[in-house]
């Protein structure tokens, strides 16, 4: 495809990568709210993200299989009609109980979506312009935390909550729209299409591809580490403001945007895997910069954000670069189920790591830091072993 070609489809990428972030993020300033028109506490309005993320889980989970099967377009389709239909009810819900029914949908078409887009890249691009696309489809994916919450937070200065739905199942029309006139879909011939079960056992039997799948699922343990646990970091340790600790998530973001768009560019140059490796380095060393610092003295809020946002910032030479060796090492009928492992992988392994840092909680930023910590390193130990064992080549 020629460059304009490639631009527009890049865009429908982004498009798509963004839908689970909107379905997430502009509904944050809108929870209070909420929970006073439906008569309940904001604890039980808050539960229904974990009940969107395990709808998220599960999309992504069966989403990548049946994209092997059916083709992508089909199942970013149905993804897409899933997500807005539950956006539609949302609009209308009356009690905290079908709100919580229709999140979960919202959150399995959003997860169907989300966990095609690699293989879609997988489909279309081959070695380093792969690992430059999904770069520059996860810099579009990364603006969307950035710009959510303001636009939940003025659509509530100039109307009500429903009209986040409204605006998500607009979103949502909008992009099916866009898929249909850029994407076609490609349906696997029969001899390469297998069963959910025979299917998992060929992604977890492929010993060379592990080890990118371990380096891309397991570090987001800290990330998630870090957003469970960053209103405690800011608001109760440093004593933060709300609207700077708004600001805060703020330079998180962009600073994923500039590594993200950084390696789009230095990907052509040199390899993918010497990025990733230069990335898990960073990742690693500004946690043991963060845990020497602690031992020694107590460190201010002004050392301790910019080493949070180079740690934070790493994953834009990881996520995309570790994403796109591992699915080059599996043959296209397999890029879907195999990169729903990776997600799903990596959800299990942030939450149980961010509930754990939660639960050690001491009043002090040790708990969350070698939570990290230990995270970061079991991602490199898997990653460097497989290397070494199988001997790869990327």
């Amino acid at each position: 495809m020629n460059s304009k070609e490639r631009n527009r489809f890049i865009l429908l990428l982004g498009l798509l990568a963004m839908i689970g972030p909107f379905n997430i993020d502009t509904c944050l300033p809108a929870l209070t709210q909420i929970s006073k028109e439906l008569g309940v506490t904001f604890q039980r309005v808050e539960i229904s993200m974990s009940i969107f993320f395990l709808g998220f889980g599960i999309g992504q989970l069966f989403g990548g299989y049946f994209s092997d099967i059916k083709g992508r377009k089909w199942i970013v389709s149905l993804g897409l009609i899933i997500s807005v239909l539950g956006s539609i009810v949302l609009i209308f819900t009356p009690s905290i109980e079908i709100f919580y029914i229709f999140r979960a949908l919202q959150g399995i078409g959003a997860g169907c979506v989300g966990v095609s887009v690699a293989a879609i890249v997988r489909d279309n691009f081959e070695g380093n312009e792969a690992a430059s696309v999904m770069s520059l489809v996860m810099m579009i994916a990364m603006g969307a935390p950035l710009i959510a919450p303001s636009i939940g937070a003025t659509f509530l200065h100039f109307s009500t909550w429903h009209s986040i739905f409204i605006f998500i199942a607009l979103y949502g029309v909008f992009t099916l729209v866009f898929l249909q006139l850029r994407l076609e879909n490609v349906i696997p011939p029969k001899e390469n299409r297998h069963s959910f079960f025979k299917g998992i056992k060929k992604v977890y039997s492929n010993k060379p591809a592990l080890g990118y799948m371990a380096a891309m699922a397991i570090p987001s343990g800290a990330l998630y580490t870090y957003l469970t646990t960053a209103p405690f970091i800011y608001q109760e340790y440093f004593n933060i403001p709300e609207k700077q600790f708004a600001l805060l998530f703020g330079v998180n973001g962009l600073s994923l945007i500039i590594m993200n768009k950084l390696n789009s560019k230095l990907v052509l140059k040199y390899s993918p895997k010497k990025m990733l490796n230069i990335g898990l380095s960073v990742h690693i060393s500004t946690l043991v910069i963060l845990l020497v610092s602690l031992i020694l003295f107590k460190p201010n809020f002004y050392f301790i954000l910019p080493m949070i946002t180079l740690h934070v910032s790493t994953l834009g030479f990881i996520s995309g670069n570790a994403t796109t060796i591992a699915l080059e090492k599996f043959d296209k009928s397999l890029a879907g189920l195999a990169n729903s492992q990776m997600r799903v992988v990596g959800i299990i392994v942030g939450s149980l790591a961010g509930a754990t840092a939660s639960t050690l909680n001491n009043g002090t930023l040790f708990p969350p830091i070698l939570v990290m910590i230990f995270c970061s390193l079991l991602g490199i130990f898997l990653y460097t072993f497989s290397e070494r064992k199988y001997k790869v080549i990327a």
